[in-house]
């Protein structure tokens, strides 16, 4: 074997590493072929997309590469190709074995690739090669090591075992807890969803001992152009749904026929990482809608409904101020001066149209009107006090009874 000085070994070996960095998209390309061949079994092809892998690849091999010949950027973590590739391939479900054996294949191809290259080197540079055998090993078992580490954590962090991987990838989405870019992209592979489009949820309320999971919106859907991912949780149902350039209108006209029960859907959102605020404004809209009316209710045409919803608090307090006299009355009175109310408010404010539906001479509604208006201390002509009105009739309708209104402190029945 050829001695070589250290210093000169190590400038060869320098020398080569720089030739396969300029040769990295071809080695990349390389070991990604060489992965899903050897990997097939274990759904690499399935789970992982081409683009990713091939990313993956090419990561890992310039670090491991930047690494043997000391030309790390600085500031840059030698670490981070390996823990990204554990944490995504934990959510996409490939068995640490074979993410482990990706690596040693990663480790043959820049061993074959390093020979090939002091092959027709400088004199020596077989031999420089041979003597950095270690070293290559070294670092390639360093990386094994973090991907493992990276992918038992990313396995405990999100609960993931095969039984329960799809729920646990649809909480990580819906919570939006730790979702990183990565973490959303292996998710958005795992649970068939683009990477990259404009999503919305939908809710549901979900009742064990009377409700089935759902399992025909997402054929249905895909059938025209929807991907979505479905989850049951505690008292919800949630849909994940890929837009995929369709409309909130459209999607909604859709889902109606495939759904039992009232849902709630959200305004859309750009990208997976968004959709924990899709989450919260599907829940919204659901808390609006009728416990009875197999409808789809969009958060964008129940917004001053929501803004009820979200502070239950300031809503009582309102009903309180405006309707706490009204609310006093005899069950019959309290009826019909509230239907007359909301008749009146929903035929635009004219007392003609709110006569024709309540069945009943335009007299008898004025005088209910002028009813209204003692008993809720303000003018009907009056916008801020109709639109007090409004809200404290949705809260009436929407929110549970606040025994406060049984006996309202004296004073508060003035004009909110």
């Amino acid at each position: 074997m050829m001695q070589t000085s250290t210093a000169t070994g190590s400038g060869t070996l320098r020398q080569l590493i720089s030739a396969l960095l300029s040769r990295l998209p071809e080695l990349a390309h390389d070991l990604a072929r060489r992965i899903e061949d050897a990997n097939q079994a274990n759904g690499y092809r399935e789970r992982v997309s081409g683009p990713d892998l091939l990313d993956s690849c090419h990561a890992n091999l310039e670090r491991i590469l930047q690494v043997l010949a000391d030309a790390l950027p600085a500031g840059v973590d030698p670490l981070d190709a390996p823990r990204a590739s554990g944490r995504r391939r934990a959510v996409q479900g490939i068995p640490l074995e074979a993410v482990l054996h990706a690596y040693r294949l990663g480790t043959a191809t820049i061993w074959q690739a390093l020979l090939t290259e002091a092959r027709s080197g400088p004199p020596g540079s077989v031999d420089v090669v041979t003597e950095a055998t270690s070293s290559v090993l070294d670092i390639v078992n360093r990386y094994s090591l973090v991907v493992a580490d990276a992918y038992r954590a990313t396995e405990a962090e999100l609960g993931i075992g095969d039984a329960d991987r799809h729920g646990a990838l649809m909480d990580a989405l819906l919570t939006g807890t730790d979702l990183d870019p990565a973490t959303a992209a292996a998710a958005a592979t795992a649970l068939d969803l683009p990477p990259h489009d404009r999503f919305a949820v939908v809710a549901l309320r979900y009742d064990a001992t009377r409700d089935r999971p759902l399992t025909v919106p997402r054929d249905a859907l895909a059938v025209r152009g929807v991907r979505s991912a479905w989850r049951t949780t505690g008292d919800r149902e949630f849909g994940v749904l890929a837009l995929g350039g369709k409309s909130l209108t459209a999607v909604a006209a859709l889902l109606e026929p495939l759904l039992p029960r009232p849902a709630g859907l959200s305004w859309s959102v750009a990208g997976l990482g968004s959709l924990a605020e899709a989450r919260r404004a599907a829940e919204t809209a659901l808390s609006t809608a009728p416990a009875r009316s197999p409808r789809v209710y969009r958060i964008d045409d129940r917004l001053p409904e929501a803004m009820v919803v979200s502070r239950p608090d300031l809503a009582h307090r309102l009903t309180e101020r405006v309707l706490g006299r009204l609310l006093e009355q005899t069950p019959a009175e309290r009826r019909l001066l509230v239907d007359t109310l909301e008749v009146w408010l929903r035929g635009g404010r004219s007392v003609a149209a709110a006569a024709v539906a309540l069945h009943c001479h335009r007299n008898t509604v004025a005088n209910r009107l002028r009813r209204i208006e003692t008993l809720t201390g303000g003018s009907l002509d009056d916008d801020r006090h109709v639109l007090c009105c409004y809200l404290a009739l949705t809260a009436v309708r929407l929110l549970p009874a606040d025994t406060s209104l049984a006996t309202p402190a004296p004073g508060l029945a003035s004009a909110c």
